[in-house]
């Protein structure tokens, strides 16, 4: 889909430069300015989504946490309508911002065709609908997570925990169980996995190690 670069400008403001890989479809590279510290983000062919880091996680946190800039607060930006692209600027209505509890930071984020997911340092999944509504409860999870795959034509994710088990949910069936409940195949014992993702309309996902095996 494209690459997502982020670079700090002072102390409290960053730039998110945004390079389509289809230029025939999508816009030149697109800068969008924050002051927001964002380290989660995933992005397809409905909208990208952002997620960020407290400024402040120290004695002082409790007292200053009303300011959003010390929570952790998830970004959703459409860039399509009706399956048809539209810059940033121009679905300013489409936008929304979900901030954390006191506390609590997301450590990783993924997009399906109708559900933006959000894992959380807590050990909680949080789902909401691309438009911002959190139509399931909030899920508990049984290790860290590294990392979340969704995939653009369902709402099927495969979430990657820090021992390489693995789940792969339905989020249209989340209350029922898991479509897979396994760990992530690798090459061997050594290899340490870089990337999950999704890939074809059955929605099979597939791992990458450091040895550049899939």
């Amino acid at each position: 889909m494209g690459s997502i670069l982020m670079s700090s400008l002072s102390q409290s403001r960053y730039t998110l430069e945004i390079d389509f890989f289809d230029r025939s479809k999508y816009s030149r590279a697109v800068l969008i300015k924050s002051d927001h510290h964002f380290v989660c983000c995933d992005l397809n062919c409905f909208g990208l989504l952002l997620a960020s880091k407290p400024d402040a996680m120290d004695q002082e946190y409790a007292a200053t946490a009303a300011a959003d800039h010390n929570l952790s607060i998830v970004r959703y930006k459409s860039i399509a309508r009706n399956q048809e692209y539209r810059s940033f600027s121009s679905e300013k209505d489409c936008e929304w911002n979900y901030a954390l509890p006191v506390g609590e930071q997301c450590v990783a984020v993924g997009l399906t065709h109708r559900f933006a997911v959000i894992a959380t340092d807590k050990r909680y999944l949080r789902v909401l609908s691309i438009g911002g509504v959190q139509p399931h409860p909030i899920l508990r999870l049984p290790q860290d997570v590294c990392n979340i795959a969704g995939h653009d034509d369902n709402n099927i994710v495969a979430i990657t925990f820090a021992d390489l088990s693995l789940w792969v949910l339905d989020l249209d069936e989340v209350c029922g169980d898991a479509l897979y409940d396994g760990f992530v195949p690798v090459s061997s014992a050594r290899a340490k996995l870089t990337r999950m993702f999704m890939i074809g309309r059955r929605s099979t996902s597939s791992s990458s190690n450091n040895k550049r095996w899939i």
